[in-house]
């Protein structure tokens, strides 16, 4: 009878050989061992360095033989690209935008103006960003895009995911924007005191009402100033925006609410918290991409899937647990219609 103590120790089986093997079936060893899946990377903001990066908390999921050598490792990257301080894979892996300095001009155009922003193929945005997006195109549409042409500009976008967040709150509700007034009055700071800007702006605008006396004395005003036109509004627009971009980047950089660590996406269609508010988001987003549509008739819209977040990482192999649905098309249905029961989410 053996002992407990030999039969606890098993001895697996080496094979020495593998270094002798032919480097193609070394590689498709590697390869094998090496299978992809899905990775939702979560990217942020890095004001003092002015460029985004990915979490390190949530960049998981990457083959386990990266570290065994190098062969291993150069067959293990071969999907993947250097980007984002992380490997991504292009094809598979899916960078989710939660920060919502994404609707400021100058973190948005850093992602915008970057080299790889033409090859990302699936893009996820909260709905908080997708919604802030859109609420400071419409208050300042000469000078932002709204989400719709965000996204069209992103030349290899082929899938979309709104992902509905049941913490946060709205950044850019009107509140944030409140204290613009058009009729001419700069908005002030938090004090109630004029900045230096509004100094400045007053002072050129008493300049150009003492300019704008005709000979007869006559003053004229604002909009019916000869040779003041749009562009002059439009300048002025953009100092009072400019401003409350500042504002708002000092709000936002003291925190806010995202998940922590790796995560993937399961479709809001079918979610006890979203399955019946999962469509209105889903309508917006065509409307928009129908817009864009309009102004571009050669754009091809991507794939847009409603999504809520999960922990963990994908499994291997693992089928998608997202519906992807093309905007435009018949086979979508609101709950309730044909194609979703409103009683069987």
């Amino acid at each position: 009878m053996a002992s407990p103590s030999s039969s606890a120790s098993i001895i697996l089986p080496v094979f020495t050989k593998f270094s002798c093997l032919p480097v193609e079936i070394r590689c498709q060893i590697w390869a094998f061992a090496a299978p992809s899946r899905p990775r939702v990377i979560q990217i942020a903001y890095n004001p003092e360095a002015e460029e985004w990066r990915s979490y390190p908390d949530a960049c998981g999921g990457l083959p386990k033989i990266i570290p065994v050598c190098r062969e291993a490792r150069q067959e293990a990257l071969k999907p993947y690209t250097r980007m984002l301080e992380t490997w991504v894979d292009l094809e598979e892996d899916t960078i989710f935008i939660s920060d919502p300095v994404f609707t400021l001009r100058k973190p948005r155009s850093v992602f915008m103006d970057s080299d790889y922003v033409g090859r990302i193929k699936r893009v996820a945005l909260t709905n908080d960003v997708y919604m802030g997006l859109k609420q400071v195109h419409e208050l300042f549409p000469s000078l932002l895009d709204g989400p719709g042409a965000v996204l069209r500009k992103m030349g290899g976008l082929s899938h979309l995911s709104l992902v509905l967040m049941e913490d946060g709150g709205d950044y850019y509700d009107e509140s944030d924007w409140e204290e613009i007034d058009f009729d001419g009055q700069f908005p002030l700071t938090p004090s109630g005191e004029p900045n230096e800007v509004m100094d400045r702006l007053d002072a050129e605008d008493d300049e150009e009402d003492e300019d704008d006396q005709d000979d007869e004395g006559t003053t004229w005003i604002s909009g019916d100033v000869p040779g003041r036109g749009a562009s002059e509004d439009l300048e002025e627009e953009e100092v009072w925006l400019s401003y409350q971009e500042e504002e708002a980047m000092g709000r936002i950089s003291k925190g806010y609410f995202r998940h922590v660590g790796d995560i993937h996406f399961e479709s809001a269609k079918h979610s006890q918290d979203h399955w019946d508010s999962w469509y209105s988001y889903f309508e917006q987003v065509e409307v928009d991409f129908a817009e864009q549509q309009t102004a571009a008739p050669q754009w091809r819209q991507p794939m847009v899937s409603i999504v809520e977040v999960k922990y963990g990482l994908n499994y291997i192999g693992r089928a998608s647990a997202l519906d992807w649905t093309q905007p435009g098309t018949e086979e979508n249905a609101a709950p309730g219609e044909s194609g979703d029961s409103a009683g069987d989410p």
